[in-house]
């Protein structure tokens, strides 16, 4: 996902989208609050609630989402990072993008631009933007999904990842000061 962060020179933020809260979740990921849910892929970013996450999201055949794969039926999204060459348009279904529209030409294979509108009105001075791409192994809505489930394996599992740290792994990051 995408960490957007940006602060006046004193440090003061101005605008933040995709804070890990350092339990796992993602701060502004819909899921996080309600299984159900799940973030859109944004093309044009206008607040700190909405986060650019690049994820697959099934749902069973009820129509719910779920995170196990035993019970997925089809993706209502899967806007992972495509490689680069990916034709989107003439992909195998079992392959295909979902939850991005078609004509969107700004997700490509090899890149995603997404347009990020902050309010600066209030602002004076340079400010100091960092963006990240970060990853995580697992995530919260996974772990909480997993959580329903009643197995040794679980909960041997969640006796493991429960104390852990849960922090994302910064894979790119990008600074710059904006005048």
């Amino acid at each position: 996902w995408l960490h957007v962060l940006a602060t006046r020179a004193d440090g003061t933020v101005v605008f933040e989208s995709g804070r890990e809260t350092g339990d796992g979740r993602i701060e502004g990921n819909n899921a996080d609050d309600d299984p159900s849910d799940w973030e859109p892929h944004y093309d044009t970013i206008i607040s700190a609630h909405q986060v650019q996450i690049y994820e697959p999201v099934m749902r069973n055949t009820d129509g719910e989402v779920t995170h196990t794969l035993l019970r997925a039926y089809e993706y209502v999204k899967d806007n992972r990072l495509l490689p680069a060459g990916f034709d989107k348009t003439s992909a195998d279904p079992d392959f295909a993008v979902h939850g991005v529209p078609p004509d969107e030409n700004n997700f490509q294979g090899g890149s995603d631009r997404i347009v990020y509108e902050i309010d600066i009105s209030e602002v004076s001075g340079a400010l100091d933007v960092m963006v990240e791409v970060l990853f995580q192994s697992v995530s919260y809505p996974f772990v909480a999904d997993l959580e329903n489930t009643e197995t040794d394996l679980v909960q041997t599992f969640l006796g493991m990842y429960d104390p852990a740290a849960n922090t994302a792994v910064a894979l790119a990051r990008f600074q710059q000061r904006v005048d």
